[in-house]
């Protein structure tokens, strides 16, 4: 199992497609958006403020 700072570094390291794909498809409960770990608030941090969040050409590229 992978330490809370591996998971934090792993985020950091994920395109602005990932992230998008994480929090469009994740499963409820999925620990990624589990907003009491502070990873998931650095996934919306880098998703929406760093990527501008789900901009047309990433949504089109997601689907659903």
């Amino acid at each position: 199992m992978k330490t809370e700072q591996e998971k934090i570094k792993e985020i950091e390291n994920m395109s602005h497609l990932e992230l998008a794909r994480i929090w469009r498809f994740a499963p409820p409960g999925h620990e990624m958006l589990d907003m009491t770990k502070p990873y998931s608030k650095i996934i919306e941090q880098r998703l929406f403020k760093e990527f501008d969040g789900f901009i047309p050409a990433i949504s089109k590229a997601l689907g659903w």
